[in-house]
């Protein structure tokens, strides 16, 4: 009789291990799909908000909110503000996509600061020089 209790605790054990384990794969799993449904969320806004801005933009800011925001991304970005939107549709995608590429977040936001202050500094350069060639005025 001693044997069936032995098989059962085993029995029970093993069950208890699977248990265990499934678990801690649900919370991993749950874990992921929140950090999933962020990074939609994030995607998904960054490409609205371009899109937004863009129109704002090219039409001059077209209500209150328009205006509001085509008058700050002017200000902040003067030129580049026709940039600023595709480059907000730009991020926006990245991130939607950025898990099937498995792409470093850290070395993609370095480039890209990178990448932004060569492109303001050329625009600045371009007013800097506006004086001292003929071309530019």
């Amino acid at each position: 009789m001693e044997e069936p209790r032995g098989k059962e605790s085993e029995g029970r054990m093993a069950t208890a291990k699977k248990t265990q384990k499934t678990a801690a794969g649900k919370k991993r799993s749950s874990k992921k799909n929140q950090n999933s449904v962020a990074q939609e969320i994030t995607g998904y806004g960054l490409i609205v908000l371009g899109v937004f801005c863009l129109a704002a933009v090219l039409m001059g800011g077209v209500g209150l909110l328009g205006r509001s925001l085509a008058s700050a991304v002017f200000g902040l970005f003067g030129l580049g503000a026709y940039v600023v939107p595709l480059l907000l549709v730009g991020a926006g995608w990245i991130v939607l996509i950025a898990k099937k590429l498995n792409v470093h977040k850290g070395k993609l936001a370095l480039t890209t600061v990178t990448v932004l202050m060569i492109y303001f500094k050329q625009i600045t350069e371009g007013y800097d020089d506006q004086g001292r060639f003929e071309i530019l005025r």
